[in-house]
């Protein structure tokens, strides 16, 4: 694990991304697995874009055997300019994904592989971070405001106000969300009332807003496609997850103009071409687009779709955590939108193609994570490295009786708190210090916030209701509780976060039979759909 990064590999949408690895030892080739080249024998590739919140990576994988054949990556900056605000630089998102591209080619031209064999591309993205452009230069209008942002607290306060019942909640029926800052819709209305350059852009009808998927799809076709997929959309607050469009009403309130808005498409179809002179993938075809918790979401449970009723929720069995910058729950529920009354998120888990149906998740997102033990390395210098940081935890942890309060508590809500709080104002806490405590009893204290907090997650969604769109009532977990948490992303390579988490949630009787495991293995199932999409449909690919 490199410096506690968003490290996990989350490329998924149905007909392009295909996994870090496969689980090989579960996989079975078939016969159309086996003709994955054409008339040629010339092998086939697909090329995945993960943009993060650290991170931009490509990765190039071989459709016949899922092997990756080439792989770049390059870590990217935030900015810090007043308490509560996070802010990336539009076009440094964009041309670390350019080089990754490049880079990736060059490394399959080294190896005697030609990029005509590259079939398609599909993009993962950091999801609520919003950036404005002006449509006719391209070039960002500010700098984009990340999704852990704050600056907007002040604004949810006054939205709530005028909401209807003056309530966070109020179109919680309609979006999934509730009022506050994570999401985009406060991030735009903001640009509008502070930045010159993006109301001017607005009243002359050249303002585009778009999240991060958004950005590189416009850059990549050279302006060509301004879209965005459901995933990204319903993280929106402007988005209605019963229509599946914009909703005119929410766009009002938020005073959002919704000709500025990219056109929602599936998570899985031809979205454009690149079209970028100097991308050495130019006429590559984009072919899918997922949210990266979303992306997660899918390579993680794939399968369990199938086989969930949409009627009731009671075949929930698998929960996906990410430990990442943050850390992400998400529990796909099937093709109804369920809405938790104690904090927890509903949102698309995906829809692959115009013809397939929209499937619904529940989610709890904490805004702090890897970027505590981040704040811990880098400003408090209270460890150097991966492997300090596992020593210093472990080191405490063995000192530890079972049960026995820990030396210390670290709260991280360094811009608030995310899910089941949702509050704005709360600020980072750090308690039961006494004189015995050291820089080992911090690092400990900040790898367990991370735990506690999918502890406070887990234990709203046993207690919550859920009304659907039909207005009855059911347990959100209680019907049947997951029987598995599968955990991934860069943190999840601390044995002390693993053994904490089956620690904490082993102590209550309502998590003592979870089963926990990390896995970096997800997606043969994927490749054999993407395959069989291919087979059926005849599309970029011979099958001979």
């Amino acid at each position: 694990m490199s410096n506690y990064v968003f490290t996990e590999v989350e490329f998924i949408c149905e007909i392009i991304c295909r996994f870090y690895a496969m689980a090989t030892d579960n996989y079975i080739p078939t016969d159309i697995d086996k003709k994955q080249v054409d008339n040629n024998g010339n092998e086939k590739f697909i090329a995945a874009i993960d943009q993060g919140t650290s991170s931009s990576r490509v990765i190039i994988f071989s459709i016949n055997n899922g092997s990756i054949i080439a792989m770049h990556q390059i870590s990217v900056t935030q900015s810090y300019p007043s308490p509560g605000w996070i802010e990336m630089d539009a076009n440094q998102i964009y041309t670390t994904i350019l080089e990754c591209l490049n880079k990736c080619v060059e490394q399959l031209k080294s190896l005697d592989k030609n990029i005509k064999d590259i079939i398609g591309v599909g993009i993962t993205n950091q999801r609520e971070t919003t950036i404005a452009w002006n449509s006719e230069t391209g070039e960002p209008l500010a700098p984009a405001i990340v999704w852990s942002d704050a600056r907007t607290a002040d604004d949810v306060i006054k939205f709530i106000q005028m909401a209807p019942g003056n309530k966070s909640n109020a179109f919680q029926h309609i979006t999934g969300l509730p009022i506050h800052s994570y999401f985009s819709a406060l991030k735009m209305n903001w640009l509008l009332n502070n930045v010159k350059s993006v109301v001017k852009a607005d009243e002359e009808n050249k303002l585009l807003f778009g999240t991060v998927d958004s950005w590189l799809i416009w850059k990549l076709t050279s302006q060509m496609c301004h879209v965005t997929d459901v995933t990204n959309a319903s993280r929106t607050l402007l988005f209605n997850l019963n229509t599946l469009e914009w909703d005119h009403d929410l766009c009002q309130f938020f005073h959002i103009n919704p000709r500025t808005l990219p056109k929602i498409v599936t998570s899985s179809e031809l979205i454009g071409v690149i079209q970028d002179s100097k991308c050495l993938m130019k006429g590559v075809p984009i072919y899918g687009i997922l949210g990266d918790q979303q992306a997660s979401l899918v390579a993680q449970t794939w399968g369990l779709s199938s086989s969930v009723d949409e009627n009731n929720l009671s075949d929930i069995s698998r929960v996906k955590v990410t430990y990442g910058t943050g850390a992400f729950m998400l529990w796909n529920i099937g093709c109804q939108p369920y809405f938790s009354d104690k904090g927890v998120l509903t949102t698309i888990a995906y829809k692959m193609g115009s013809k397939g149906r929209p499937y619904y998740a529940l989610e709890g997102a904490i805004s702090f994570s890897g970027a505590t033990m981040r704040w811990l390395k880098t400003k408090l210098d209270v460890f150097k490295d991966d492997a300090e940081c596992e020593k210093l935890s472990a080191s405490v942890y063995r000192k530890q009786r079972f049960n026995e309060p820990d030396p210390c508590y670290l709260v991280p809500a360094f811009s608030g708190l995310f899910c089941p709080w949702w509050q704005e104002s709360a600020r980072c806490v750090i308690c039961g210090i006494t004189a015995n405590v050291d820089k080992s009893d911090l690092v400990y204290a900040g790898l367990r916030s991370s735990v506690y907090q999918t502890y406070d997650v887990l234990f709203v969604a046993t207690l919550a209701k859920a009304n659907n769109k039909c207005n009855s009532i059911v347990p959100l977990m209680a019907l049947k509780k997951p029987n598995e948490i599968i955990v991934d992303g860069g943190m999840s390579n601390s044995d002390i976060l693993m053994q904490s988490l089956a620690d904490i949630l082993s102590r209550f009787d309502q998590f003592y039979h979870y089963y926990y495991y990390f896995t970096q293995h997800a997606g043969n199932k994927l490749i054999h759909h993407f395959i069989s999409t291919l087979y059926n449909l005849n599309i970029g690919i011979c099958i001979g």
